[in-house]
């Protein structure tokens, strides 16, 4: 999984530059980066003359480790620190389920980092341990602060919105709520745990996130083909989960634009896949809008530009990033699809996680060897 950020002194992310929530939790603890820039056809940005960050987990046994990069002013990176999460990482059994690959460590689900809004607090889930770990970066660099139960089995993705940060956990199929404070330190909101709309692992849940108002979660469910939502209520307390059928097969990782469109990847086969979008209404309502090919297989991992006119997903089983045009409307346009860097010989390579700086004019994709092996 990878993140993104903004460092305000050190370098390193402070300022919650951007978050790649990723299904991208690397076995191997030196990941490749492929970085891309934004040929959007619109005004450039403004270059700015600082540092940022992003941050990989390597998901590894017995001792799961977040990898701090600094990112330069020019995007390039160069690894900061190696932060023991204090748990343990492990591959998730739904890595072999179809249209997965059959071997492949890591955790494979989108958002298994995440960077507060306040740009300070980090979280990372250890799915080996069925624990979720806070940091907090510091004059000093990334400082472990806080280690919880997950709320059940197997956490493999977490998402935060103002002091509230939930989980999903796979095999046990639900969600959990945590209350953080602003150094970092958790606490488990009573009643918030809610199942998915298939308790277990049958559901294979991929991802949780909030939507941009912060009044819904939604998470995936890969293994039945749903889309739940669940409305917060006071303090923070997750309503019970409302089901909505996918529109199309394998529904894995999504992101919103800011007018609460939900943009969700869809990894039909190891061949095909699509992207869907969906309308959110109150209450928990989805309604869909498009579907489109991605022209690959397997797209997994989703980000939205901050513009909200781009969409860029990884084809994981064809190692090329998709390219999207997003409508106000919420519907899609493919512009075409971008290959990613692999190696001749050594390890297997495959696009997973990706994110992007919060100016938009950087991509940075994460590119594992899904069968192990050290990569660095």
């Amino acid at each position: 999984m990878l993140v993104q950020g903004h460092a305000r002194r050190m370098g390193r992310v402070a300022l919650g530059t951007l978050v790649l929530g990723g299904a991208g939790a690397v076995m191997t603890t030196g990941a490749d980066a492929a970085v891309f820039k934004h040929k959007a056809r619109h005004k450039p940005h403004r270059v700015v003359n600082r540092t940022g960050a992003v941050y990989v987990e390597t998901n590894e046994a017995p001792i799961n480790q977040v990898v701090v990069f600094n990112r330069a002013a020019n995007g390039t990176l160069s690894v900061r620190q190696r932060v023991p999460t204090g748990g343990v990482g492990a591959p998730s059994p739904a890595c072999a389920m179809p249209p997965r690959l059959p071997i492949c460590p890591i955790v494979d689900s989108q958002g298994e980092v995440n960077l507060a809004a306040n740009g300070r607090v980090v979280f990372a889930v250890n799915a080996g341990s069925n624990t979720i770990s806070s940091f907090l970066e510091t004059s000093l660099g990334l400082i472990l602060i806080d280690r919880k139960p997950s709320g059940g089995i197997f956490p493999i993705s977490i998402d935060s919105r103002g002091n509230v940060v939930y989980v999903l956990n796979q095999l046990s199929g639900n969600i959990a709520g945590f209350r953080f404070a602003s150094n970092g330190t958790m606490t488990a909101i009573p009643g918030s745990t809610q199942s998915l709309s298939t308790p277990g692992p049958a559901g294979a849940g991929a991802e949780v996130r909030f939507d941009p108002s912060g009044r819904t979660l939604t998470a995936s469910e890969r293994g039945t083909n749903r889309i739940d939502t669940f409305v917060l209520g006071g303090g923070g307390v997750a309503g019970p989960a409302i089901a909505h059928p996918s529109a199309a097969v394998g529904p894995f990782g999504f992101a919103f634009d800011s007018r609460n469109h939900l943009i969700l990847s869809n990894a039909l086969s190891q061949m095909a896949g699509a992207a869907t979008t969906y309308g959110e209404t109150p209450g928990g309502g989805l309604t869909p809008i498009d579907n489109k090919s991605t022209s690959g297989g397997a797209p997994c991992w989703v980000v939205v530009t901050p513009d909200n006119r781009f969409v860029y997903i990884t084809n994981t089983t064809t190692k090329t990033i998709a390219r999207f045009g997003l409508g106000a409307d919420g519907r899609l346009t493919l512009l075409g699809t971008t290959p990613t860097l692999n190696t001749p010989m050594g390890p297997i390579l495959f696009p997973t996680d990706e994110a992007l700086s919060r100016d938009g004019r950087f991509l940075y994709v994460d590119i594992p060897s899904v069968f192990g092996g050290d990569i660095s």
